[in-house]
């Protein structure tokens, strides 16, 4: 879907803000993964996280973070582009099957507007 289209009427701007926040979240997310700095991962994230583990702060997070960022997830984050998101909708950005990105929208001021995960559905082992 094309994210420009689907957030223009809100942002006033082609879609260029979120897209923009969307790109700028990934890279932000891939960082954070890469260097696997599990606090600054955990600062993305909306609490409680909707997930198969109870995650109800950033310290719960860090707790359970080789369980929510495993080997699979981790592909999935760097894979991760605006160019290749499964869903827009309503709801925020899916990134694959089960991983969420929720967009705190300042109708406002759009520039200030920003993503957060907000589900990590983990597969069953």
């Amino acid at each position: 879907m094309n994210a420009r289209y689907f957030y223009d009427e809100y942002t006033n701007d082609g879609g260029a803000t979120f897209c923009h926040q969307l790109a700028q979240f990934l890279s932000t997310l891939q960082t954070g993964v890469k260097a696997d700095d599990r606090t600054a991962v955990s600062q993305l994230v909306y609490y409680p996280l909707d997930s198969n583990i109870p995650v109800n702060n950033e310290t719960e997070f860090v707790h359970e973070y080789d369980q929510l960022i495993d080997a699979t997830r981790t592909q999935q984050i760097y894979a991760a582009d605006i160019g290749n998101v499964s869903i827009i909708d309503y709801y925020g950005v899916m990134i694959d099957n089960g991983f969420w990105l929720k967009y705190i929208q300042n109708y406002d001021a759009p520039s200030s507007s920003y993503f957060v995960i907000s589900s990590m559905a983990l597969p069953s082992r």
